[in-house]
């Protein structure tokens, strides 16, 4: 009996530790992928005001993780310029991007709150929606990104892959010009 009740004990112990490792290592990784170093991002060159997307420099890292780009994109946005008001103000409601599925090379996902795109303004929308598709497109077996939302005054809804955002002068983490993103 005295067995039974030690090997109880052990394999109770066992699995409390075990769930308190996944909890950390699950937390850990919420954080490990919550700033701009895991997104193509937008930053503003300072030599002619224009938006300049940047891809991260650990985007490589989760390229392979579809979930984790999303995740990425979704926990990244606090202090981007994208998110930003119209007016620079600080960050208003941002959107959430949720994945519907990926099917013949194309990520669909549906914009939650898409009316924050409007918010936006048009250059910060038509940003948010290239850092997006850049990220995604990251990742071998994505060329293209379908959005759905309701159709706005800054962005509408639709399908879109790099060639889609020609304004957009793209950069590495160091600021290396990209002419031909990867």
């Amino acid at each position: 009996m005295a067995k039974n009740a030690a090997a109880a004990l052990v394999l109770g112990v066992s699995f409390i530790g075990v769930v308190l490792a996944v909890i950390f290592f699950m937390g850990k990784n919420e954080v490990a992928v919550s700033n701009d170093d895991y997104i193509w991002h937008i930053e503003t060159d300072e030599k002619n005001g224009s938006d300049v997307l940047v891809r991260g420099s650990k985007v490589r890292e989760i390229r392979n993780d579809v979930n984790a780009l999303i995740a990425a994109l979704n926990n990244s946005w606090n202090n981007s310029e994208a998110g930003r008001s119209e007016k620079d103000g600080p960050p208003g409601v941002l959107p959430e991007i949720r994945l519907q599925g990926v099917g013949l090379q194309t990520a669909i996902l549906k914009i939650e709150n898409g009316q924050c795109l409007n918010g936006m303004g048009s250059s910060g929308a038509q940003g948010y929606l290239a850092s997006v598709t850049f990220t995604l497109t990251e990742n071998a077996g994505i060329k293209s990104v379908k959005f759905i939302f309701d159709a706005g005054e800054h962005a509408m809804p639709g399908t879109y892959d790099r060639s889609s955002f020609p304004g957009f002068k793209t950069v590495d983490e160091d600021g290396d010009r990209l002419d031909e993103p990867e």
